[in-house]
């Protein structure tokens, strides 16, 4: 379709996920990493399967593959954005809330937390904020396997 190549349109397919950058704005709050309001850089929310406009004047769109976990893998998150750990604590608590780290604002708005995560991703496609979230896949040994199922 001719829309589809017109500039900032941006078609995000089924295997994609669409990460937003905006040029122009407010500051981010220097404990953040990540736009929750709207400021300048890297948005939190990202964009789904479908036809979306942004003004390539304001914003910059990515597109990323979504990410595959296969039922022999894990993937292991990590948070670039969140509260801090309290003191002694190596792992942020486990937010049911945000999709699998899908949805980054609600990780957020449920206390969410930088740093390495208790919860990791099973087997399964994820459209993640890899701007937001890191994510590492570790292939699982046999004897792991049994248990995760």
């Amino acid at each position: 379709m001719a829309i589809d190549r017109a500039p900032g349109v941006y078609v995000i397919s089924e295997d994609e996920v669409g990460i937003v950058y905006k040029k122009f704005g407010s500051p981010l709050p220097s404990n953040r990493q990540i736009a929750l309001n709207g400021e300048m850089g890297w948005q939190v929310d990202t964009l789904g399967p479908g036809r979306h406009f942004h003004s390539p004047l304001s914003y910059k769109v990515v597109k990323q593959k979504a990410i595959q976990i296969d039922k022999d893998e894990i993937g292991l998150v990590t948070a670039n954005d969140g509260a801090s750990l309290p003191t002694g604590k190596m792992f942020g608590k486990v937010v049911e809330e945000c999709d699998d780290f899908q949805d980054g604002r609600a990780f957020i708005k449920n206390g969410g937390q930088r740093g390495r995560q208790l919860g990791i991703l099973r087997n399964g496609i994820y459209r993640i904020n890899t701007n937001f979230f890191l994510l590492k896949s570790v292939k699982l040994l046999p004897f792991m396997t049994m248990k995760l199922a």
